[in-house]
């Protein structure tokens, strides 16, 4: 359980940490006085475990997603190549981008499939 991410799940703003060699370590956590909620319990953390763990993988396919798209640079030359200056999608890159953009979507889709 990662137990730093489950407890800035139930507390966002929480402020604490760990004591030193006991990172992760649910009770070796040094929980601030400047919180104003009080630590979430150890029973609180594993019940939300499985949602944790999903946020987490998520955000690493978000990740992976944001790197392997074409950039906006790149977006935006090819749409303004073939928008402005007229050329073909070949001509202006779009095409390639369209391309390597729809590979992105399928090697990483969404849930509902779409």
């Amino acid at each position: 359980m990662n137990i730093t991410e489950s407890v800035l799940y139930l507390v966002p703003d929480a402020q604490f940490g760990f004591k030193i060699g006991h990172y992760n370590e649910y009770n070796y956590i040094a929980w601030s006085p400047i919180n104003t909620l009080p630590q979430p319990t150890l029973a609180e953390l594993e019940a939300i475990q499985v949602e944790v763990e999903n946020k987490i993988a998520l955000r690493v396919i978000q990740e992976n997603k944001r790197r392997e798209f074409p950039s906006i640079d790149e977006l935006t030359v090819a749409l303004w190549e073939k928008i402005v200056e007229g050329r073909s999608g070949d001509d202006s890159g779009i095409n390639k981008l369209q391309n390597a953009r729809l590979a992105v979507k399928a090697k990483y889709p969404k849930k509902d499939g779409t």
